[in-house]
């Protein structure tokens, strides 16, 4: 069996991390209600402030793994910014899907807590996935990994943005 590189070893673990990380993003604005910890952690149980769970998380080990990957010889920063995007993109698309699928597809009606976790570590396995697909597969060149870059500094902006002024769409409102 081939040895797993570094790389390859920081998507697996990244999957570990998100999911941890969003258990106590979870609560954090309960602990510490301000407008600060309001721009990362949910402020109430919309399906738009539990994106944030994934999101920022997934943001930030990506942050990390690059400092601690960019000197590995086949490090490819152009390939890893568009991974990250492509990771950021497909959890939270997973997430609002699947959650949309079971509440109206299925119709459940009730709040399952262990369905939503396991949404969200479903939702973070895919996202890595596809990350780490894209990371060996893309060949992207520099233009591709600014216009992700652009991409994922507008998503954020849209996650502060609507999460202080939402606008009145269901996933907005809490369930």
């Amino acid at each position: 069996m081939k040895k797993m590189s570094k790389t390859e070893k920081f998507y697996l673990w990244t999957i570990v991390a998100v999911n941890l990380a969003a258990t106590l993003q979870h609560f954090l604005y309960e602990w510490i209600p301000c407008n600060f910890i309001a721009t990362f952690a949910p402020v109430n149980e919309s399906v738009w402030e539990h994106l944030k769970l994934t999101f920022y998380p997934t943001l930030t080990a990506f942050f990390v793994g690059w400092f601690v990957l960019r000197n590995e010889g086949d490090f490819k920063k152009n390939d890893f910014v568009a991974s990250c995007l492509t990771a950021v993109t497909a959890e939270v698309l997973t997430i609002a899907a699947g959650y949309y699928l079971l509440h109206s597809g299925f119709g459940i009606g009730i709040d399952v807590m262990w369905v939503d976790i396991a949404l969200m570590v479903v939702a973070t396995v895919i996202g890595q996935i596809i990350a780490l697909h894209v990371y060996k597969r893309a060949h992207c060149v520099r233009a591709c990994m600014i216009g992700s870059a652009v991409i994922i500094v507008l998503m954020i902006a849209a996650f502060v943005t609507l999460s202080f002024v939402p606008p009145r769409l269901p996933i907005f409102i809490e369930p």
